[in-house]
């Protein structure tokens, strides 16, 4: 039993449609606060799918032994349930809640955020998206770390949902990208065994 208190098996069983009220909203509400839980329950979900779609073999007992070992093994799935340490980063800058910058010289286009934590500062841009109507923004961001390279994902959610609109993966200077519609949401940077909570994020 992990710190989180739920299991690889409690996952699959969630995936499964298996677990109690109780669970099923505890993995809920653990899912929304870790991409690599989200990760791990979307890898069980296709390989489920893979296996109930695919009726032309029947698996052998040591495929599906090493299936097991790769899902079960100390990589998403040990790190979704084990000691994956959650930060939250502070809002430090808005410039929507600046008056120079926020338009008085007219409609303001383009929104900057920046955000501050023990372990990295993530600076945002939004501006407008490919439809030109407002309902989707481009999110430009960059993460400033001391060990950028351990920074691998970004992985945007509704606030209060698990379920990722984007994910984008980090350049070597800390650089993604991704675009989104308007919405409140949380950006989650996964830092090796550290995972970086970005919010509320509200676009545009």
């Amino acid at each position: 039993m992990g710190t989180s208190g739920m299991t690889f098996e409690d996952l699959v069983s969630y995936v499964l449609g298996e677990t109690s009220e109780e669970l099923r909203l505890r993995i809920q509400r653990r899912a929304a606060e870790s991409s690599t839980v989200r990760e791990t329950i979307e890898l069980i979900r296709t390989v489920h799918r893979t296996i109930s779609e695919d009726q032309t073999f029947e698996p052998s007992a040591p495929a599906l032994r090493a299936a097991r070992r790769a899902l079960s093994g100390p990589t998403l799935a040990e790190r979704a349930v084990r000691g994956v340490r959650r930060i939250v980063a502070a809002l430090e800058f808005d410039s929507r809640a600046t008056p120079a910058m926020a338009g008085l010289r007219g409609p303001a286009t383009e929104f900057q955020l920046a955000f501050t934590s023990e372990v990295a500062n993530v600076d945002l841009d939004m501006s407008p998206g490919r439809s030109g109507d407002g309902s989707r923004w481009v999110l430009r961001g960059q993460v400033d770390s001391e060990a950028p390279a351990a920074v691998r994902s970004a992985t945007l959610c509704p606030i209060g949902s698990p379920e990722p609109v984007a994910r984008a993966t980090l350049d070597e200077s800390g650089l993604f990208k991704m675009e989104v519609p308007s919405g409140s949401y949380e950006l989650t940077l996964e830092m090796g065994q550290t995972s970086l909570a970005v919010g509320p994020i509200q676009v545009p």
